[in-house]
């Protein structure tokens, strides 16, 4: 029996006959008998908490609002580790500790395998951590994933500390990238289903691009101190790490409850009413129960229709619907990865020298700064804007700045303006990109349908990733001073490379903002066009909303 068709003994399921249905159209009131057997007009239900203003959800559900800010900080130490790889490069005691060989003048080096290596581990082993990772987490549990997971980086980051050679560094890399890739998919999946209403689950799934970018902006800018005061004392720079672990473990295992969404799918209700009325039973006209059933009822659609169509194992996520949410759900990531992310991004430090930048760090520090306004504009725009528009015009946008960057590395003797100019197009870049990508994670979240979102988002997650190990591991040849030396010509090939892919994304990145998650199932089982989900009219939109027992005037802590 699988842990989708268990019911634990004792414990009463909650059933949708007691719930009230409006009919938008015709205002009807329809009873729960009616609504099991009412055909596609009352197939998916959706909870009237949805229509609220974004002001009055901020107000009422702040408990789950800040339940999903707290445990998105674990991003903080993602995006710590992102800078101090793209960064610690330049220690010269880093480099001094590392080096394997030296330059024509003597000086050591980082050798380019060696580098390469470090990549390629670390994006192999996230590969593995995103794909393995989700298992534990349909079968455990979100909370004692996290906490599987943050044993892993915890090893990771003692690994670091005690790094001495090129080799132990990168057993430290395998430690990390495993746990960071398991932290990435896990972290997509409980925000999307603690978010209090489909209103505000932009927002809460940008919490976690928020704390990306501010670990990345604090880390470069740990480093561009700590690198100016003393270059040999690079080892600081690890220790540093060791706050951020020990606030993931204190919030994963003291103050983040278990998701509802889970609960339901393992039989556990009676659990997943308690966690319900934990967060929000003391908002005036909330019924756990009532929203706890909705949810469910959404759950059961969902394994009725895997039923019905034999997709009941790991490999339904590959076949009819589920297949294309899952496609769906691989491509931004994928295509915004393809779009120089692994130059701009991984090597940005490198760039600025390369454009003729005096105090590259301190570009660094203004394109982080600028990472952190976008997400900033994410957390209150992206429920606005919507994800379509934010990812198609953002990856086009970073597609545009890499084919004028390669334009003008073809000329030879560069100005100084034309070296501001550069720099200009790596801020915008940065801009497009944290704008792209902080809707395309949120996208991976959402598109697949509740009863296979661990395992979806993990493997699109992981595809992406799996791309990035090949131009991960080739862009530091590209770049070597002793291998092909491309310098800012680099840009041509991923603007070639990508082409294709950022025309793609126009035609299936669909508009999941605002929508519920019974409103997605019935939009992708109704095969609309990604460009008309925005404007699409559900059904259960017109027929499927449950009303609020009473209108909620103020929410009591």
């Amino acid at each position: 029996m699988t842990a989708d068709s268990t019911t634990m003994a004792g414990e009463a399921k909650p059933t949708i006959e007691h719930l009230s249905i409006r009919d938008d159209a015709d205002g009807l009131e329809v009873k729960g008998d009616d609504v099991q057997h009412s055909g596609l007009g009352t197939e998916f239900v959706r909870s009237a908490w949805d229509d609220l203003s974004y002001k009055e959800t901020v107000k009422m559900f702040w408990r789950g609002i800040l339940v999903c800010f707290v445990a998105a900080f674990s991003a903080f130490t993602d995006g710590y580790q992102i800078a101090m790889i793209g960064n610690i490069i330049a220690f010269k005691g880093f480099v001094n500790q590392f080096s394997t060989e030296t330059n024509s003048s003597g000086t050591p080096i980082l050798a380019a395998d060696v580098l390469s290596a470090w990549n390629a581990v670390g994006s192999v082993m996230q590969w593995c951590g995103m794909n393995l990772f989700p298992l534990i987490s349909d079968r455990f549990g979100r909370r004692w994933c996290m906490i599987s997971y943050w044993v892993v980086i915890a090893a990771g980051c003692a690994c670091e500390s005690g790094a001495r050679d090129w080799r132990v560094w990168l057993l430290a890399k395998m430690f990390v990238g495993l746990g960071v890739g398991a932290m990435q998919v896990t972290m997509q999946c409980y925000l999307t289903e603690m978010s209090p209403t489909s209103k505000i689950r932009g927002a809460m799934l940008s919490c976690y691009n928020f704390w990306w970018v501010t670990g990345m902006f604090i880390g470069t800018v740990v480093i561009t101190i700590l690198n100016k005061k003393d270059s040999n004392n690079w080892l600081l720079v690890i220790y540093s790490q060791w706050s951020q672990v020990g606030a993931m473990g204190i919030i994963y295992v003291f103050l983040l409850p278990e998701s509802p969404w889970w609960y339901a799918r393992q039989g556990k209700h009676e659990q997943g009413v308690k966690a319900l009325r934990r967060l929000y039973g003391k908002i005036a006209g909330y019924n756990p129960e009532e929203e706890y059933a909705i949810l469910q009822h959404t759950v059961e659609h969902e394994r009725e229709y895997a039923l019905a169509n034999k997709e009941i194992s790991w490999l339904a996520i590959f076949k009819g619907v589920n297949g294309w949410r899952t496609f769906v759900a691989c491509y931004e990531l994928t295509a915004a990865g393809f779009v120089g992310q692994s130059f701009l991004s991984t090597y940005v430090v490198y760039f600025f020298e390369l454009a003729g930048s005096t105090d590259p760090f301190a570009n660094t520090c203004i394109t982080s700064a600028l990472g952190i306004a976008c997400t900033v504009f994410l957390l209150f725009g992206l429920d606005l804007v919507g994800r379509r528009r934010m990812i198609t015009y953002g990856v086009t946008t970073m597609w545009f700045c890499l084919f004028i960057i390669g334009c003008m590395s073809l000329v030879k003797n560069q100005t100084k303006a034309m070296n501001g100019f550069l720099i200009f197009l790596a801020c915008l870049w940065t801009v497009s990109f944290n704008l792209a990508n902080g809707a395309g994670w949120p996208l991976v979240g959402e598109v697949p349908s509740s009863r296979l979102r661990a395992k979806t988002g993990g493997f699109a997650a992981s595809v992406s990733v799996a791309f990035g190990i090949g131009v991960g591991y080739g862009t530091p040849y590209m770049i070597s001073e002793t291998d092909l030396n491309w310098g800012l010509k680099t840009c041509f090939f991923f603007a070639g490379l990508s082409a294709p892919l950022v025309v793609g994304l126009w035609f299936v990145i669909p508009e999941t903002t605002g929508r519920s998650a019974a409103e997605l199932d019935e939009m992708f089982e109704a095969k609309v066009k990604p460009w008309r989900f925005r404007k699409y009219v559900t059904d259960a939109q017109r027929f499927g909303t449950v009303a609020k027992e009473s209108a909620p005037q103020t929410a009591t802590s």
